[in-house]
């Protein structure tokens, strides 16, 4: 009985976290600065939009390093630009990646929840999940 209580309270925070449509927080910062982090997900509401079935949200971050003239060396400084929309599940695990280029790299990251893509990092999520199954499991271990 214990064993097919933590299999449900897994298979419910699974299912939980994976939704089918889910709604995404959708913006660039070459549009709106307001779509850089930190971002508001309160104050920026009006951002968020359906995705389709089957779709996760995802977050990239890229900067990029550029060399501005005007004096000799010119100087260094970064550009950063956020975009906040959905994309096909197509099976791919959710979770930060990073992509290295020259000069710049991206951070894109996947989630599977209505607004998930409002987060600075989307840990959080990944780590809930993670806590509630060990939880389980320890309880059911407890009480054999």
């Amino acid at each position: 009985m214990q064993i097919a209580a933590v299999v449900f309270g897994l298979i419910t925070a699974i299912l939980i976290n994976k939704g089918h449509a889910i709604d995404c927080h959708q913006c660039q910062a070459i549009v709106s600065d307001t779509c850089l982090d930190p971002y508001d997900p309160v104050e920026n509401e009006g951002n968020l939009g359906s995705c389709d079935d089957d779709y996760v949200c995802t977050k990239f971050t890229t900067v990029q390093q550029l060399r501005d003239s005007g004096y000799m060396d010119g100087w260094v400084r970064n550009s950063v630009v956020v975009t906040r929309s959905c994309e096909a599940a197509n099976n791919l695990p959710e979770g930060c990646i990073k992509f290295q280029g020259a000069n710049s790299f991206t951070i894109k990251c996947r989630c599977g929840s209505s607004g998930c893509n409002s987060a600075a990092s989307l840990l959080p999520g990944a780590f809930a999940v993670l806590i509630l199954g060990f939880a389980s499991l320890w309880l059911c271990i407890e009480r054999l």
